[in-house]
């Protein structure tokens, strides 16, 4: 692998979300997911302003303009809030199933 080296007449945007799952859109456009561990880079963009939205289920939408500039690399660090307040980022449960035999009939 080769090292990423910036083009000077662009602007990076580097993304993260709290918790990690949503999915990212630049200007309407699909460019990844967010992950544990490390940023989603979105490259080579030619300076102006974007508009950044990540979604995830259960959770509100998250929209920010980032103003790009040639040679720069935006941050992006969002913190996903739940739609419902009190929903758990965790839509997981568990459940607990039990019977009892009385005897056996044979026929």
């Amino acid at each position: 692998m080769t090292p990423y080296t910036q083009s000077s007449g662009y602007g990076d945007l580097q993304i993260q979300s709290t918790p990690t799952g949503a999915t990212i859109f630049v200007n309407g456009n699909y460019k990844g997911t967010t992950y544990l561990g490390d940023s989603v880079y979105v490259t080579q963009l030619a300076p102006g302003t974007y508009t950044v939205s990540l979604t995830m289920q259960d959770y509100q939408p998250y929209t920010q303009n980032a103003v790009v500039q040639a040679g720069i690399t935006n941050d992006i660090w969002a913190t996903m809030v739940p739609a419902t307040p009190g929903t758990a980022s965790d839509a997981t449960g568990q459940i607990i199933v039990g019977s009892t035999c009385r005897g056996w009939h044979l026929s």
